[in-house]
């Protein structure tokens, strides 16, 4: 493993890291950190004694993650002070909550590698079933919605079987159609979710770097260059840190493309570069994010982590694809719900024209049309119609839904070219 390194800011800023945040946005991307340098802790301070919305605090920082982080920085003595005493009630409930909830994920981890181990199946630990432990070293900060887990597809089967022998249930998928589900299980990047009645979520990922324009061999050098850890009472590995960067990087542009981010996703990545330090071989990243055709896309994250959290990345890593930040923005993907209307049509279309070189624009046009008219399953499962009647409903409804994405995505790529 690799050895910690005290948590510290980059003496000099990319420029003003509260640049286009109102004071509670900034609050909440300063709470999302491990720790606090004297900077921080007092740019923190002096936003908790100003005037602040704390009804919109609570709501977002339970809906980005940062609660944990919030009660282990506002409980600081010069902090505590300013904070509403019911503010810190709640944050220390959601925080019970949370604990009680990582111990019944952890405890899943440990058994989970435990009948992995019996099987001779390697398994890589992903996310947060890695990093709570090696790099926060405090599981109940680090919140863990689910397990991630990654395993060679040639065992993806016997993974499902001894998942499915221990408890667990795989959810359903229901498709708009059948060639829907096709085409999600060509190069599928995991195996469908596997719940425990406990409440318990693992996602068995089969692959890291599915999504990228260029296919490479990528995952054959993920597994040759995973390190060996015991964790949990069992042996598992990790990623290499080029490796865990770049997974962390392209999920974290995935999510903030998508609208649907958690702030604690930032602070994973600036811990892992944090504790790496000079033992990351940038050059290695640089090499593999150009070869998959990334480089926009990690350049962008790389960005904000540097403008937002001071992370020390290369300033040749930033510039990958120069302009690349200007695609996307902190406040855009955490605090507004435009992005995802502005990137719906634009994905949409991306994966349609997919379809169409790969089968033909018949299956492109196929696809288009059931999204638009999916089949019968799909209607049941998403709106749970109680009649016929309001099957029928359900048919106009989401038709009109789809309808009203694309115009609406239209309309803010548009408005956003006119205002640049």
């Amino acid at each position: 493993m690799h050895k910690p390194m005290m948590a510290n800011c980059q003496s000099a800023k990319i420029h003003d890291r509260s640049i286009g945040l109102s004071p509670e946005e900034r609050l909440l991307v300063l709470a999302a950190r491990r720790a606090l340098c004297p900077e921080d802790g007092n740019e923190m301070t002096e936003i908790l004694s100003e005037g602040l919305d704390w009804s919109w605090l609570e709501g977002s920082g339970k809906r980005l993650g940062v609660q944990p982080f919030m009660l282990k920085h506002f409980s600081r003595k010069e902090n505590v002070c300013h904070v509403p005493a019911a503010v810190m009630v709640e944050l220390r409930e959601a925080c019970r909550l949370q604990s009680i909830r990582s111990f019944r994920n952890y405890s899943q981890i440990s058994r989970l590698l435990v009948v992995l181990n019996r099987e001779k199946i390697p398994v890589i630990l992903l996310k947060g079933a890695y990093l709570a432990e090696w790099a926060y070293e405090d599981r109940t900060l680090r919140p863990m919605s689910d397990i991630d887990i990654l395993v060679p597809e040639s065992h993806a089967a016997g993974v499902q079987e001894n998942l499915l022998g221990c408890g667990y249930e795989q959810m359903q998928r229901y498709d708009q159609s059948l060639f829907h589900r096709e085409v999600a299980h060509i190069g599928a990047s995991h195996l469908p979710p596997l719940l425990m009645p406990t409440g318990v979520h693992v996602e068995v990922h089969l692959n890291l770097f599915n999504k990228v324009p260029i296919k490479t061999d990528a995952m054959a050098q993920v597994w040759n260059r995973a390190t060996p850890i015991d964790l949990y009472g069992a042996s598992a590995l990790a990623l290499c840190p080029e490796h865990l960067i770049l997974h962390l990087a392209l999920h974290l542009h995935h999510h903030m493309m998508g609208g649907n981010t958690t702030l604690y996703w930032f602070c994973d990545l600036d811990l892992v570069v944090r504790r790496c330090g000079e033992g990351i071989r940038w050059d290695e990243i640089k090499i593999a994010a150009e070869a998959m055709g990334i480089a926009s896309r990690i350049a962008t994250i790389f960005h904000v982590m540097a403008q937002y959290w001071g992370t020390p990345i290369p300033k040749f890593m930033r510039d990958l694809h120069p302009g690349a930040h200007l695609d996307l923005s902190l406040r855009g993907a955490l605090f507004q719900s435009k992005i995802n209307l502005r990137n719906f049509f634009p994905n949409r279309l991306q994966l349609v024209r997919e379809i169409q070189e790969k089968y033909g624009w018949g299956k492109g046009l196929y696809y288009t049309l059931r999204h638009l008219v999916p089949v019968r399953s799909y209607i049941l499962n998403r709106y749970d119609p109680q009649n016929r009647r309001e099957i029928y409903g359900c048919y106009i409804r989401h038709f009109f839904d789809r309808f009203r994405f694309v115009f609406s995505s239209l309309f803010v790529m548009v408005r956003n070219k006119l205002n640049q």
